[in-house]
């Protein structure tokens, strides 16, 4: 069991709340933490953002690429 926020494994914990964030869960709760399987699979935001701006700007790079080869040496 992981928080939905920051993925902290919240397993074993006194509390109730992410030592990490702070955002409240209930063990008995599914809707309110991510379960092992989940957590592994989804990345954070930030590094989203960063894989798809890596991804935008390599298209961006080919097609330029692409276009200047296109207009020096024709089609």
């Amino acid at each position: 069991m992981h928080c939905l926020s920051c993925g902290y494994d919240l397993q074993n914990l006194d509390g109730n709340h992410c030592p990490e964030c702070g955002r409240i869960f209930d063990p008995s709760d599914d809707r309110t933490f991510q379960s092992p399987a989940s957590a592994r699979l989804s990345l954070h935001p930030s590094v989203r953002l960063v894989i798809l701006l890596f991804i935008g700007v390599s298209a961006i790079g080919l097609a330029l690429i692409f276009f200047v080869s296109q207009m020096y040496w024709g089609p």
